[in-house]
């Protein structure tokens, strides 16, 4: 079957001086440990994990989920957690019975948490393997020019949204859409991250709503279609407030 038998074929000796005699004899199966590790990527430098994360990684068996589950927050502990973001699972069957004999059992490993933001790179993976979850992330810049000459006396804050759809000027942007983008010395950038994968547009906000102008500047670059993608994790938003 699938066991390996040890210690059989010993020689035992009965005798007046030694009547009795033991055989100790082991059918044992061959075991394997699996492991998969958990990454994190934000647009295309940051592996920062989102703060508190937790994914939950499941072991599968031919394909058959076992219902053998590995918490994964970044500490290592007793369940299952060997290393920061590395699942094991040890002591695992490594061949199955079959008609035909016996066939090693095929291992994977599939992570069970759907994370806000980001997305999976893999559906699952096999031993020593690395599911990614990866997110986009989003530059918006804004420059304040007079004659297309930065100017460099502006300092302040501006306020700038970030939709999924195009939005028509003096649309309304509730307060907790508005993002504060601070200038100096004419010139200022935000970074939104994490982004979810998608199609977005930028947007000057005045008044609590999308503007074209503010004050005596006209407002360049908003609603350009910006698109995050796995394969083009970053995108920038380049916005002007100019005076011809």
């Amino acid at each position: 079957s699938i066991y390996t038998v040890g210690g059989a074929g010993t020689e035992l000796t009965l005798s007046a001086q030694k009547p009795t005699a033991t055989a100790n004899l082991t059918n044992s199966r061959g075991t394997i440990s699996v492991s998969a590790n958990e990454a994190w990527l934000t647009g295309t430098n940051d592996t920062t994990p989102p703060e508190g994360a937790s994914v939950v990684f499941e072991l599968y068996a031919d394909g058959e989920a076992t219902g053998k589950t590995v918490t994964l927050d970044g500490t290592v502990d007793e369940n299952g957690e060997t290393a920061a973001w590395t699942a094991t699972w040890t002591k695992l069957a490594q061949t199955k019975e079959t008609e035909d004999g016996t066939e090693p059992i095929v291992y994977t490993v599939v992570e069970k948490t759907e994370y806000a933001k980001y997305a999976k790179d893999n559906a699952y993976v096999s031993n020593g393997g690395t599911i990614t979850n990866k997110a986009g992330e989003l530059t918006i810049n804004k420059t304040f020019l007079v004659d297309d000459v930065k100017e460099t006396d502006y300092n302040g804050t501006v306020y700038v949204t970030v939709s999924s759809e195009a939005l028509e000027t003096g649309a309304e942007v509730a307060a907790e859409d508005q993002l504060a983008l601070t200038i100096t010395e004419g010139e200022g950038t935000l970074t939104v991250t994490p982004m979810a994968f998608g199609t977005y547009y930028v947007y000057e906000v005045v008044d609590n709503k999308v503007a074209e102008t503010m004050s005596i500047y006209t407002v360049g670059g908003a609603g350009t279609e910006l698109t995050l993608s796995a394969q083009n994790p970053t995108a920038t938003a380049n916005l002007t407030n100019s005076i011809s």
